[in-house]
C-alpha cells in the first residue's frame, strides 16, 4: 500500500465521482485488473456509492492499493503507414486500473 498522508481535507462526493465515470473514454482496453469503462459505465448505479465509501475509506486512512500504482506498457503503432519494423514508430502507451483513473480523476 501507499501511504498518501495528509488528505483528510479532500471530500469525495457522488457528483464527483458520476461526473468521472461520464468522462471515461469507451472502447479502451482494460488494465490490470481487466475492468473496462464500459462495465463502470453500464454498472448499476449503486457502484457510484461503493466507490465513493472505498475512495473516501483511502482517504480517511491515508492508503492506496498497490494496485492502483500498477500498468502494462504495451507498444502502439504511430503510423500504420510507416516502417513497422523500425521502433522509431512506435510509441508506449500504459494501461492502468480504471478504478485507478477515476480516483486519480476524483481526488
Amino acid at each position: 500500500m501507499y501511504y498518501v498522508g495528509g488528505t483528510n481535507n479532500i471530500s469525495v462526493t457522488v457528483q464527483n465521482i458520476e461526473q468521472a465515470v461520464n468522462k471515461l473514454s469507451i472502447k479502451k482496453t482494460a488494465g490490470t485488473d481487466g475492468i473496462t469503462s464500459e462495465h463502470i459505465l453500464y454498472s448499476h448505479p449503486c457502484l457510484i456509492v461503493h466507490l465513493k465509501l472505498l475512495f473516501h475509506m483511502m482517504l480517511l486512512h491515508g492508503y492506496v492499493p498497490n494496485n492502483f500504482g500498477l500498468g502494462v506498457v504495451v507498444p502502439k503503432l504511430k503510423d500504420k503507414n510507416g516502417d513497422q519494423t523500425s521502433i522509431d514508430n512506435y510509441r508506449p502507451v500504459t494501461l492502468s486500473s480504471t478504478i485507478s483513473k477515476i480516483f486519480e480523476s476524483v481526488c
